[in-house]
């Protein structure tokens, strides 16, 4: 069996006083034995592995959201567009499972600042992905229940990457255009 924090901390003390070096206190040793006698050797870290999981779900709860309206969930990924907006796609059943689209808020997001011809544009160089594709400015795909989580996190990520390389292009010619000095 593996030494406990307490034992180690008494080794310790022991090999020092054996050794007549000054010690103040024994608080850590005490702090280790309390430890070890109200929690045991399985918990001995003071953060217990309860604890733990809660932790990680809080935190994974508002990674990602979802919504239900009737026949029709809006899933809110950890993604974010450029302006900081979560994507979020929009998922219904059809005849063979189910269909996940934007709703066109790519298309929308781009279009409010003039750039809808860059979405029409870029969107056939980022749906390489044989599985995704676009339909009046609606970026969709379908699955099955077995891959709706990844078919989820696949339309997620190219409205995301269409976005970002719109975004990309729009900066460096913004960037280009400025003049070198400023007298």
């Amino acid at each position: 069996m593996p030494y406990s924090p307490a034992k180690i901390a008494n080794r310790m003390l022991e090999n020092a006083k054996g050794k007549n070096a000054v010690i103040e206190n024994d608080r850590i040793s005490d702090h280790y034995r309390r430890l070890w006698e109200t929690r045991g050797p399985q918990d001995s870290n003071p953060i217990s592995l309860q604890t733990v999981a809660d932790a990680v779900n809080e935190a994974v709860d508002g990674l990602v959201s979802s919504r239900h309206f009737g026949h029709t969930s809006y899933v809110s990924l950890p993604m974010f567009g450029p302006d900081g907006s979560p994507i979020t796609l929009r998922v219904t059943s059809d005849m063979t499972g189910f269909r996940v689209d934007d709703a066109g808020s790519t298309y929308r997001e781009l279009d409010r600042l003039g750039l809808g011809r860059s979405f029409s544009a870029n969107a056939r160089k980022i749906m390489d992905h044989e599985d995704i594709s676009v339909v009046d400015h609606i970026i969709v795909a379908f699955a099955d229940q077995g891959d709706l989580g990844r078919t989820i996190s696949d339309v997620g990520l190219a409205c995301w990457s269409l976005m970002e390389k719109v975004y990309r292009k729009l900066g460096d010619t913004s960037e280009s255009a400025m003049p070198i000095g400023l007298d």
